[in-house]
């Protein structure tokens, strides 16, 4: 719409999750346009490992650079958005935003609707962090200055750039541009990569007109974020009591809904149709995952965590309140993905008596074949990992098996090939 001040109302405003995952399918943003009132939608699509897959995926012309569950949703669902009048944020763009929002519109246009796309980019630096490896300059590790915290082997790798080349560089950006392009009248907003509860503090700043000071609300709507952000976690699935519910409650689970007031508080909820529940449990299990401490850090502001209330409020209404806020700290996140090398797994199960013995056995074996073609000394990981443990007088040959996992991760796929080929010379001489 081109005069968004008036579609506001001074009301909580009804932020819904259709994504927590590049993988959560495009159905479950249709689920929360058709299902009930709300206001917004948001998603997240990206993580680390999948921002790294497409950057590559894209260089070779295999990909499009986006999330294409993200399209998927939005072509399940630009009608009930047009038609409902709700609004949308995301940040399927992952590697091509504007890609994603050409294509978003060139659909809106196709089928005769009065909608505005925006995107928002900046994220990738990848061109800079590649300058800056050439030149000798190693950006600052996340624990660098932590001296209690070594920092691992493999973060120093990608100064090696011809054999661990970056393929991608992607800062952790806010809500910011979100809520200005909300405030210059878009209806869909795809993002890079923004932090996975950027889309909802920039739908409810933008709702409520915070400023960029109004701390104490931006801290509220984060965790509004966080609590919403992973699918359906907040609605059962990331729930430590799960084995007192019927195991039929505990699949096929909607998605969540955050009320976001004008002071930061929230109110967890959920359509009425849709299997899922949201009691005060199922959000003190979502609100303790992934946090670092009792500052949650972030690119809008930092939530203090000490006095934060958890309260039901009625049948699956969870109220949010305690939370302050702070200003932001003066770096963000960046995630910087080279190529790393190679890496397998191999599984072998035993059964019966002296299990253990056996593992030791085939280890003894394995390292003893590595050792003689020369390259025992060369893997980054190897290491030989028991799973399971028999139990005792087993009433059949299932419950008597346990499995030994060969981890390794080399440089080279010739070293990693080497594995199955000594277990497959040495097969006959250890047991079967």
């Amino acid at each position: 719409m081109s005069d968004a001040d008036d579609w506001r109302e001074p009301r909580p405003v009804r932020i819904a999750n259709c994504s927590g995952y590049a993988v959560d399918p495009g159905y479950h943003m249709r689920f929360q346009a058709e299902n009930g009132p709300v206001d917004f939608i948001t998603g997240d699509y990206l993580a680390e490992f999948n921002l790294g897959d497409i950057a590559e995926a894209m260089a070779a012309g295999a990909h499009p650079g986006y999330a294409e569950t993200a399209w998927d949703g939005i072509e399940q669902t630009v009608d009930l958005l047009a038609a409902r009048n709700i609004k949308l944020v995301i940040n399927g763009g992952a590697q091509n935003p504007r890609g994603l929002a050409v294509k978003t519109q060139e659909l809106i246009s196709q089928r005769g609707y009065d909608l505005k796309v925006a995107y928002v980019e900046g994220d990738n630096l990848t061109s800079l962090v590649q300058e800056q490896l050439l030149r000798g300059e190693l950006l600052p590790q996340l624990d660098s200055e932590n001296p209690d915290i070594p920092t691992p082997k493999d973060a120093l790798a990608l100064e090696n750039t011809s054999d661990h080349p970056v393929v991608a560089a992607n800062a952790y950006l806010g809500a910011r541009e979100i809520k200005v392009g909300l405030g210059l009248g878009a209806d869909i907003v795809i993002c890079g990569r923004v932090s996975d509860a950027s889309p909802v503090v920039g739908a409810a700043a933008y709702w409520h007109s915070w400023t960029d000071q109004d701390f104490d609300c931006l801290a509220g709507a984060l965790v509004a974020g966080h609590l919403i952000e992973c699918s359906s976690f907040v609605t059962g699935a990331n729930y430590s009591a799960f084995y007192e519910h019927d195991l039929d409650e505990l699949y096929d689970l909607v998605h969540p809904i955050a009320e976001v007031s004008e002071d930061g508080t929230c109110v967890i909820t959920k359509h009425q149709a849709g299997k899922g529940f949201v009691t005060a449990d199922t959000v003190k299990c979502q609100f303790l995952y992934e946090l670092q401490g009792n500052i949650y850090l972030n690119s809008d502001v930092n939530a203090i965590l000490d006095d934060v209330r958890i309260e039901e409020i009625g049948r699956n209404r969870v109220r949010v309140s305690g939370i302050r806020g702070a200003p932001p700290p003066p770096t963000t996140k960046l995630a910087i993905f080279y190529r790393g090398g190679y890496q397998s797994e191999l599984l072998i199960n035993a059964c019966g008596y002296a299990t253990a013995e056996k593992f030791k056995l085939y280890e003894k074996v394995i390292r003893n074949g590595l050792r003689k073609h020369g390259v025992l000394d060369q893997f980054d990981v190897l290491e030989f990992q028991i799973i399971g443990t028999p139990e005792e007088n087993p009433r059949s040959q299932l419950r008597s098996t346990t499995y030994l996992r060969i981890f390794a991760q080399a440089s080279r796929p010739d070293l990693i090939s080497t594995i199955p080929k000594i277990a497959n010379e040495y097969a006959m001489q250890q047991f079967s």
